[in-house]
Order: C-alpha cells, then sequence, then structure tokens
C-alpha cells in the first residue's frame, strides 16, 4: 500500500473514533446514555400527623406550630411533611393524644397533663400551688426539661414514646367576680373554681371551697354565683371570653398545666440518621424556646390589655401581694406540698425534685432568663411555606 493511502485511511478512523460520540454511537452499535442524564430517585417524604389539643385559631397553631413546620421541611431537605391536626380533630380526643402517639395512631403530638391528671405524678411537681412564678410559660417550659434530664424516675414515667421536649402555659392568677383578695383571711368562705388533685387540696387549706363546673358552664356559672373566684391566665379568660364577668385579679398562682410533647417511637427508628438528629433532645431546646418566650409574651400583652379595660371601668390593676402576705400563704400551702411528696416518695426522690423545682423556678423566672427566643423564631418563620402536595 502506498504511503499517501495509508496516511489517508488512518485521518479517516481517528476522525471517526472523535465523532461517533457525537452523533450517540456506541462501539457495539447501540445508543448511549450519559449518566449526567440519569433522572434520581425523588426523596422519601415522611408525613407526620402532628395532633395539638389547641384550637386553630391559637397562636400555638397558627405561629409555633407552622414555624415547626417549614424548619422540619427546610432542614430535612424536603423529607419531613408536618401536618398539624388542631384540637385532635378526627382523629383522637384532646385527652387521648399521648397514648394515640404511644399506640402509632398518630407520629406526634401535644399533650396537656391537665387532660391526664395523676398519670405521671413526679413531673406533676410543676402543678403544685404557690411555686411558680408569673406568667409562668418559659419558667416552667426549662423547668420541665431540667428535671427530666436529670431523673431517670421521671423519664421512666414517659416510657413507650420518644420525649421531644415540653412547654407550658402561662400559670394562673385569681379572678373574682365581688370582692379583691390581698390577704390570706379575704379567702376564707370563698368559692372558688377549681380542678385538679393538689389545686382542690391547695383551695381547701387557704380556707376556701372548691367548685366543680366544666369549662362549658364557667360564665354561666360566675354570673349565677355558682362561684365568685376562678384560677385562670388572660389568655383562658380572653379565648374564653369571660373577660367583662371578673372585677379583681390578684397575682397568686393555685393551678398550673404543663405539656408534654412526644413521638411515636417506632417511627423515630424508622427514620434515617439525620432525619433522627433533627428530633434530638437538644434541637427541641430551641422549640421549648419559642413556645415559652412566645406564651409569655402573649399573656403579657393580654394581661396589659386586661387592665386598660380595668381601668376604665375605675377598678384597679392586678394585685401582687406583698413577699410577707405571700410567706404566709404558701404557709397554708405547705401540707400540700408535703403531701405530694409522701405520695411519691417510694416512686423516686420526691423532695429533692420539689427543692429543684422551687429552684429552677427562681433561675428561669421571668426576671432572671432572657434568652434571645424571638430571632429563633423570625428564622424558622422566613422559611419558604411547604408545598400542599
Amino acid at each position: 500500500m502506498k504511503k499517501g493511502k495509508w496516511i489517508a485511511i488512518t485521518a479517516v478512523c481517528i476522525i471517526a473514533m472523535f465523532t461517533l460520540p457525537l452523533f450517540g454511537c456506541s462501539s457495539k452499535g447501540g445508543t448511549t446514555t450519559k449518566s449526567s442524564e440519569q433522572k434520581s430517585e425523588p426523596p422519601q417524604i415522611y408525613e407526620i400527623k402532628y395532633c395539638m389539643q389547641d384550637t386553630s385559631q391559637d397562636p400555638r397553631v397558627t405561629v409555633i406550630a407552622e414555624a415547626e413546620k417549614k424548619w422540619l421541611w427546610e432542614k430535612s431537605g424536603g423529607r419531613i411533611k408536618l401536618n398539624i391536626i388542631p384540637n385532635a380533630a378526627a382523629v383522637t380526643s384532646p385527652a387521648d393524644i399521648f397514648d394515640a402517639v404511644r399506640t402509632g395512631v398518630i407520629e406526634m403530638g401535644i399533650q396537656s397533663s391537665s387532660r391526664i391528671a395523676g398519670r405521671f405524678t413526679l413531673m406533676d411537681v410543676l402543678s403544685l400551688p404557690g411555686i411558680s412564678n408569673y406568667p409562668g410559660c418559659l419558667e416552667t417550659t426549662m423547668a420541665a426539661r431540667a428535671l427530666y434530664a436529670k431523673y431517670p424516675e421521671i423519664q421512666a414515667e414517659f416510657k413507650g414514646v420518644k420525649v421531644l421536649s415540653f412547654n407550658s402555659v402561662a400559670r394562673t392568677l385569681l379572678y373574682s367576680t365581688k370582692k379583691p383578695i390581698k390577704t390570706v383571711d379575704d379567702l376564707k368562705g370563698r368559692l372558688i373554681r377549681a380542678a385538679g388533685e393538689y389545686c382542690i387540696m391547695g383551695v381547701k387549706a387557704l380556707g376556701a371551697s372548691p367548685v366543680s363546673t366544666p369549662p362549658s358552664e364557667w360564665a354561666d356559672g360566675a354570673l349565677k354565683g355558682v362561684y365568685d373566684t376562678i384560677a385562670l391566665n388572660h389568655q383562658a379568660l380572653y379565648a374564653m371570653n369571660l373577660q367583662e364577668l371578673f372585677k379583681y385579679v390578684t397575682d397568686f398562682n393555685i393551678q398550673h398545666s404543663y405539656f408534654i410533647q412526644v413521638m411515636n417511637e417506632d417511627f423515630y427508628k424508622s427514620l434515617p440518621a439525620d432525619l433522627q438528629q433533627l428530633f434530638s433532645w437538644e434541637n427541641w431546646e430551641k422549640d421549648a424556646l419559642i413556645y415559652g418566650g412566645k406564651g409569655d409574651a402573649d399573656e403579657m400583652a393580654l394581661k396589659q390589655k386586661f387592665e386598660e379595660a380595668l381601668a376604665k371601668k375605675g377598678l384597679p390593676p392586678v394585685y401582687k401581694p406583698a413577699a410577707e402576705e405571700v410567706a404566709k400563704l404558701n404557709a397554708k400551702l405547705a401540707p400540700v406540698r408535703e403531701q405530694w411528696v409522701k405520695n411519691n416518695s417510694a416512686k423516686g426522690p420526691a423532695q429533692a425534685i420539689l427543692d429543684d423545682y422551687i429552684a429552677l423556678s427562681k433561675k428561669y423566672s421571668y426576671e432572671n432568663f432572657k434568652p434571645d427566643w424571638q430571632s429563633i423564631l423570625n428564622e424558622w418563620s422566613s422559611y419558604p411555606n411547604v408545598p400542599q402536595k
């Protein structure tokens, strides 16, 4: 073969080597598909039914839970979708949220201790009268977390679920229809609407009589004189539209409720490790700060609103008893705390738990503990909305 012809053939082969792939041909005659053009599998989305006993208008739902939803969607890369169910509608009852989570009816929920009073008896130290300070949302939230983290005996009370955190509504004040309460003697003979074992014991210890009425009868009961005093906070007062019925308010606590935030254990274990981390105890402290901080802010705003309404009627603002009078009130309540210790000593170090709670209430009080919860809420709320489908 002549040298020129050999060079021409070689050139054609080299050109073919570089040009044939451009036309989608392989050396074996089939078509090729670039790996970059292959479609990846969409990520698995884990949907969570999230039951809350709060109504659909409550800021705990409209603001905080919605922020939780955005945060989880953002941080999971679109793999965690929270489906918020206010008032436990069509899924379970507000009193059964904890068990609905435990048994897997729902994946996640928030249960009020007042709906299942007496079940978590060691943690119910939080409901003892006379200890927590007003407004008490953040204080009780952080005290609950500290007690749960410290005592295995308290942790054992919540066996069967993954505990995410705790939070709280504002603690109660005493609202009166007729006469103000300024001293221990002013409580004698009062008819106080009360609920819960230790609250009722406290009412009796203060020389008053407990009255049991369901929320649907609170307004009618006040108007008809079934009771003359009620333990509430301002948020409940306005939510129940009772603000026009009471003339005097005293800053003393005889009743408190906290919330338990839990996830189904099997569902939690089914999540990939990186998604499990989103539901860690440490991660949900931020959530606790939001619930506590916003709860306090909302309560204080309504307190101001109520005091302005009282002033227009020529009535005094919320009365805060002097330290010596609070000491007298607490002395009357000492037997209630002693009874709680006696009832729970076989279950754990009850006296140590009570002492810790008293100290934690001071540590996390409204005056002493001021975390920047608002910036956390602002960040979570700024994330994009979760797609509807």
